[in-house]
């Protein structure tokens, strides 16, 4: 009844914006966390719309840099770790989810469908619901505590900022679903992974080859390598120890021609 809303932001096309004015234009616009928070000024002026982030992943003019931009003056700012409702509307609930970043929220609509964000993903290769050490900016085990609480709501749909999206038969099978998810998730140390290690990995990822994806993922700490493996279906470590023993039978001939 109040309008509708723009999870997270991307860039404002003319033709995007006139078709969401079409379907009676864009109330609000909910960032589930800092990094899919660039565009909201021109959302914002374009569509008047209010703009929801934790005040936790709120980033201020002195930290406004070429990669983010502010997000000071949004109009709503969610506090704690407490469930709360949208601006007083019954069929929408903010959730909490720390982990990805501090201030990481998911959004369920209609307890059905839930606006996950980066916090969780379905996964075609293993099948089954994940969670992404591999971009985890702030801290893991928050994560797990995170998506542990997920089981208290009746969802059967996940619909994520990246990958790919999950359309359970019934509440019972998602909640199988993370009661794996947590499990997976805790076999992996805890922490967060350097934005700079990530970075170099992820621009030769960048480059859609076998062999570059292979150079990329040995720049990967172990835990890193291990979360890829289990969620791309490659044999990270299998491949590490390959390329441990063939530089060492390199090594072991070339020092014995020149010896």
């Amino acid at each position: 009844p109040k309008g509708n809303i723009l999870i997270d932001c991307l860039s404002p096309s003319p033709d995007l914006v006139s078709r969401f004015n079409a379907l009676g234009g864009v109330s609000y616009l909910f960032i589930t966390h800092k990094d899919h928070a660039n565009h909201h000024s021109e959302w914002k002026s374009l569509t008047n719309c209010t703009r929801i982030i934790h005040v936790d992943d709120i980033i201020t003019k002195k930290e406004n840099n070429k990669i983010f931009e502010s997000t000071e003056d949004c109009e709503i700012q969610i506090k704690g770790n407490q469930p709360t409702l949208l601006d007083g509307i019954s069929d929408l609930e903010i959730i909490p989810l720390s982990g990805h970043t501090k201030g990481s929220m998911g959004l369920l609509y209609r307890k059905k469908f839930l606006f996950s964000g980066d916090s969780l993903a379905w996964s075609d290769t293993v099948q089954t619901l994940v969670a992404f050490r591999l971009v985890c900016w702030y801290d893991w085990n928050t994560q797990i505590e995170s998506i542990k609480k997920l089981s208290n709501y009746d969802f059967t749909w996940v619909l994520p900022g990246h990958e790919d999206p999950y359309h359970g038969k019934n509440v019972s099978e998602t909640k199988q679903h993370l009661k794996r998810c947590v499990e997976d998730m805790s076999k992996l140390p805890g922490g967060m992974t350097p934005m700079w290690r990530f970075g170099t990995a992820m621009n030769l990822l960048m480059k859609r080859s076998r062999f570059w994806e292979f150079i990329a993922v040995q720049l990967l700490p172990a835990e890193s390598a291990q979360m890829y493996e289990s969620q791309f279906g490659k044999r990270v470590m299998w491949e590490r120890m390959m390329l441990v023993l063939v530089v060492g039978i390199v090594l072991y001939y070339l020092w014995a021609f020149l010896v």
